[in-house]
């Protein structure tokens, strides 16, 4: 990094200031459409929504909006290949979305997922570090408990045990190679 000029114990610029213009010159319609996207996801994310469905394309579009923020500030100070791993968050954003979209009857799976993590993390903390969720309320984790057993056997493997994930990853990861603006024309199908 170029360094980080300070005032009395005060960073006054991060990154690679001599870079800025030359970045933005070279991709000057990409970063020039980013821009353009501020005042439309101002007024987007205005919009009240009531859907299950519409929330969590919602929420998935705000977490993307600012991660387009720091990809948009990794590319500018150089750091493209760290941008990627970013980029590549988008993208499952992007094929999550598109999914569900296409797959509202999922949702539910996709919403109570979280029930099957936060009892992941529960179970995890419980043998790891049992000190931590001592302050834990015993109704909460009886919430925990009562909201896993209502979902757990939606999304029990083949040996019994909850998956990794909330649906089928190579269904998921089959969809996205074939649907969506990203698809090109090329007659096999591939990326």
């Amino acid at each position: 990094m170029s360094g980080a000029p300070r005032q009395e114990g005060q960073v006054t610029m991060v990154g690679f200031q001599d870079f800025w213009t030359s970045a933005y010159e070279s991709k000057k319609a990409a970063f020039q459409a980013i821009t353009d996207l501020f005042p439309v996801q101002e007024e987007l994310f205005k919009k009240s929504v009531s859907e299950p469905l519409h929330k969590v394309v919602r929420r998935i579009a705000k977490i993307g909006y600012n991660s387009l923020g720091a990809l948009t500030t990794l590319l500018l100070n150089g750091y493209g290949n760290d941008g990627m791993k970013i980029a590549r968050n988008l993208f499952e954003g992007a094929v999550t979305t598109a999914y569900l979209r296409a797959h509202p009857a999922e949702i539910d799976d996709y919403l109570d997922f979280y029930h099957i993590l936060t009892k992941r993390q529960l179970d995890y903390l419980d043998e790891r570090d049992p000190d931590r969720v001592k302050a834990l309320k015993p109704e909460r984790r009886m919430e925990i408990e009562k909201e896993y057993a209502a979902v757990a056997p939606r999304f029990m493997s083949k040996k019994g045990y909850p998956r990794n994930h909330c649906g089928t990853v190579d269904e998921l990861a089959r969809y996205g190679s074939h649907n969506g603006p990203w698809r090109d024309n090329r007659d096999d199908g591939r990326l």
